[in-house]
């Protein structure tokens, strides 16, 4: 490991990249934008080449030097091991996980830290911001922005909701969320075995310690890609499988094996919501299915009252 640190800072921002040099720039060049200027970033390089990424650090200069640490993993560690490898070396107040595609309005660690600071009771595990979502796509290595909506990413209210959380519903981004460190002792680290929904099974354990708070502004961009199919692709769109399923379906076999009180209820809010979408989509084909008869009776009903009319003639 390779690192500037002299000092604690407030906030340590845990950056996961493998061989994105054209992402990884944009997202430092987010970071070093961002108004609030007590954090330390520690980069996980998850088995990627080590020589372009130290220059790519190196471009930004002393300055940004000084608050990175870059952690070399010679063989890839997942998702899960890699945002592990970044939790477990903080010793920050607060986390946040910037991953390499994903950019943050310059207001957005001001803002968070600012929320979480003023929550001397300390009620709040963590906060979180609304998101637009990026459309985007790689030509001649350069990012070209297809679509910024602002729909899906919206938060309203003050708190996020644990049962709808719980049931797969609502979701927390991890370029969304800031959270305190020091509930990692309670929580316990990422699960390393997971790849997908690592976050997702973290920020769980974290509500089980306090609310997430919601600022509504919008704060960060969540960036989405079509996978290439190439090596260096690492879109978080390119499935072999449904890992949404696959994690639900795990949670339900550890609350049969009564692994976790945890594991039950959320298991109780997905078996719940599952049901309740499964109903919810029939009724919906039963209707469709009506709509398309009355549909096809007024157009038989619209021939025959044509064809009385020209007989009248």
């Amino acid at each position: 490991m390779e690192s500037g640190k002299s000092s604690i800072a407030k906030v340590a921002i845990i950056v996961r990249t493998k061989n994105r040099p054209l992402f990884l720039k944009r997202a430092i060049e987010s970071i070093i934008s961002q108004t609030f200027p007590d954090w330390h970033v520690y980069i996980i390089n998850d088995g990627g080449e080590p020589a372009n990424l130290k220059e790519i650090i190196g471009y930004y200069g002393k300055s940004f030097l000084d608050k990175v640490s870059l952690i070399d993993v010679p063989v890839s560690s997942g998702r899960g091991g890699a945002l592990s490898f970044g939790i477990g070396l903080a010793r920050e107040d607060y986390i946040a996980i910037h991953d390499d595609d994903d950019t943050w309005e310059p207001a957005f660690l001001e803002k968070t830290v600012s929320y979480l600071d003023h929550d001397t009771a300390e009620v709040f595990s963590g906060v979180t911001t609304s998101n637009h979502d990026i459309y985007e796509y790689v030509d001649n290595n350069r990012i070209v922005i297809k679509e910024k909506s602002s729909a899906a990413g919206k938060k309203s209210g003050t708190i996020v909701d644990f049962a709808v959380y719980l049931s797969g519903v609502g979701v927390i981004l991890p370029i969304t969320f800031l959270f305190r460190r020091g509930l990692i002792e309670t929580t316990g680290n990422v699960n390393t075995t997971m790849n997908h929904y690592e976050d997702y099974d973290l920020f769980v354990r974290l509500m089980m310690c306090g609310e997430i708070g919601i600022i509504e502004d919008f704060l960060c961009s969540y960036h989405h890609r079509e996978p290439t199919g190439m090596a260096s692709d690492t879109s978080r769109h390119e499935k072999n499988f449904d890992y949404h399923l696959a994690y639900r379906n795990n949670v339900i076999r550890e609350a049969i094996n009564n692994k976790s009180g945890l594991k039950v209820m959320q298991a109780s809010f997905i078996h719940g919501k599952t049901i309740n979408d499964f109903h919810t989509n029939h009724l919906v084909a039963q209707i469709n299915g009506l709509a398309q008869g009355v549909i096809a009776m007024s157009n038989a009903l619209a021939r025959i009252v044509a064809k009385l009319d020209k007989d009248r003639l």
